[in-house]
């Protein structure tokens, strides 16, 4: 189908080893790739950020790294969303390593053909998900929670303005928001085994040490947890129908040949 990707991994311009291991891994690769300079802190009216009123919903502050990380990410998607005539847009983290034979090019053609705008390449835990396809020797998922993690994630544009619409406003990290899938509209879809996994590194993303909350927060909180889990359940049970329908047409398992891969 010919769709067109644009390949943005965030990275702080100061992390230079990471920045050359980068380079090493992706300079033989077929992809258009280029860093997008990851931002050092929340510094911008466009995304709102009150620490009273994320410790109503997420139960704790976020540090300066964890607000920058969420500012790289908003502003990386939309930036493609506003200015690139691609099609898809792929983003790493920086902290990866990337399978760079799997076919990308080939994944698009099979979100476009199936309206998935939004596939996980990364997750950082075994959350309950459900088997839609095979996808050659792997699996197409959908989760039903969020594995955590947004070192790597495909979008579509459609994909990805619903997820700048989504993320205007911080109340939890940004992989949990990218997840809730109840207000993006985004099914967590996923290629399962992920073809990129996390480096063993220092985190670069401290967490800030929490502080005990008041009765009224610690009251907040809970009501707001379960307000979004009856959402979350309410849309997972309107979601069986499109598994049901992607299953009819299931891929079977096939043995990767070198034709299928890129030259």
């Amino acid at each position: 189908m010919g769709n067109s990707l644009e390949v943005k991994i965030i990275n702080l311009e100061r992390a230079t080893a990471r920045r050359e291991a980068i380079r090493q891994m992706f300079g033989g690769s077929s992809l258009d790739w280029s860093f997008f300079s990851a931002h050092t802190s929340l510094d911008t009216t466009e995304i709102s950020y009150s620490e009273a009123g994320i410790s109503r919903t997420f139960g704790r502050a976020l540090s300066t790294p964890e607000q920058a990380v969420w500012s790289s990410h908003y502003f990386a998607i939309k930036t493609f969303l506003d200015h690139s005539d691609r099609d898809y847009l792929l983003v790493f983290e920086d902290d990866v390593i990337f399978d760079v034979a799997l076919p990308v090019n080939q994944l698009t053609d099979y979100m476009a053909q199936n309206n998935i705008h939004y596939l996980r390449l990364f997750g950082m835990y075994n959350a309950a998900a459900v088997r839609i396809t095979a996808w050659y020797d792997r699996s197409i998922l959908r989760y039903k929670s969020s594995p955590a993690g947004a070192q790597a994630y495909l979008l579509s544009k459609e994909g990805a303005a619903r997820m700048v619409a989504s993320l205007k406003t911080v109340n939890a990290t940004i992989d949990l928001a990218m997840d809730e899938f109840w207000k993006t509209g985004l099914p967590i879809y996923a290629l399962f085994p992920f073809p990129v996994i996390e480096r063993f590194s220092p985190t670069s993303i401290p967490m800030r040490p929490e502080t005990p909350l008041s009765d009224s927060d610690k009251a907040a909180v809970r009501a707001y947890r379960i307000s979004q889990k009856l959402k979350k359940i309410r849309r997972n049970m309107t979601l069986a129908a499109s598994d049901k329908q992607l299953q009819a047409c299931a891929e079977r398992f096939q043995q990767i040949h070198s034709e299928n891969i890129p030259s």
